[in-house]
């Protein structure tokens, strides 16, 4: 709660009907204006070879944002699409991982670090 107050505080206000508003250009609401196909997305994503960490939290709401307009099955679909994709979950957290757990996130990232570009650790350790 205290976590929620405090990002609410600096991410919004309360507005007089008493619901908080996000401070935000309205543009980052608007639909893509860009003809979106889904067969041309994926195949743009099986065309990305890079190492790629997908973290979520497991209690997260993401999909909820959508309106119901991606299920979760469309979801992990396009995250599939990504040929050298590593997908975790991290308990205890919702969408907003890094305020919610970011030492275990930090901790996440450096593991994959780690992992797909050995050799290219300097001297800081990894946090586990």
């Amino acid at each position: 709660a205290d976590k929620a107050q405090w990002l609410a505080s600096h991410w919004s206000r309360q507005e007089a009907d008493g619901q908080w508003h996000i401070l935000c250009d309205t543009a980052h609401k608007r639909t893509n204006p860009i003809l979106y196909r889904e067969a041309e997305a994926l195949a743009c994503r099986e065309e990305i070879h890079a190492p790629t960490l997908w973290v979520e939290g497991a209690q997260t709401t993401l999909l909820d944002l959508y309106g119901g307009r991606y299920p979760r099955e469309e979801w992990d679909k396009r995250l599939a699409a990504l040929p050298n994709i590593e997908r975790d979950v991290l308990d205890n957290c919702g969408h907003m991982l890094h305020h919610d757990q970011p030492v275990a996130l930090a901790a996440r990232i450096a593991r994959f670090l780690s992992w797909s570009f050995p050799g290219k650790r300097d001297e800081h350790q990894c946090i586990d």
